[in-house]
């Protein structure tokens, strides 16, 4: 009789999961907590400039997220009208965010970037600078991988490898 009511159990259960209104019920807080985890980490990174917002969903498929940008009136924007500076940045957070979010019980110290870097313009990439910066005095590690020249001057520890004729690598360190 308790395996019937075992499966009996467990079959309640599958019913109740296997829902969309219980499935987007915990996709919703899960949303919510990464909106306030990455508004957390934009307050740190970008001087609390922008602030992601969820609007009522367009398209049932995919959630619309949406930027405010304090330094231009408090105007709303979708993310996707970012530059790409600004796409980097929020990015970051939103990274950082999550790592946050799945860290549980452990630290998570390190972290490497390795995309965007060639899109952004001048000024984007003295912010972006300026956000490792900010990032690494919270006690972080950053690895960046890059082939921009003027950001691999700025940074203080490089790790070169070069590709020979012949196939192999050599690795070389450079301090600052």
């Amino acid at each position: 009789k308790s395996k019937e009511k075992e499966k009996a159990q467990l079959e309640d259960l599958y019913s109740l999961v296997g829902r969309d209104e219980f499935r987007n019920y915990v996709l919703s807080i899960i949303e919510k907590r990464l909106i306030t985890q990455t508004n957390k980490e934009i307050k740190q990174l970008c001087d609390d400039r922008y602030k992601i917002i969820h609007l009522s969903k367009v398209n049932k498929m995919a959630p619309d997220f949406f930027v405010i940008d304090r330094y231009k009136a408090g105007l709303t924007r979708k993310i996707s009208t970012l530059s790409g500076g600004e796409t980097f940045m929020v990015s970051l957070a939103m990274a950082m965010a999550l790592s946050e979010l799945s860290r549980g019980n452990n630290e998570i110290d390190s972290f490497f970037i390795d995309e965007g870097f060639g899109t952004l313009d001048e000024d984007s990439l003295e912010d972006v600078l300026e956000m490792i910066n900010n990032i690494q005095s919270r006690g972080k590690s950053i690895g960046l991988i890059t082939h921009v020249q003027k950001l691999a001057e700025r940074v203080s520890i490089n790790i070169q490898l070069k590709k020979s004729k012949l196939g192999n690598s050599t690795i070389s360190i450079r301090y600052q």
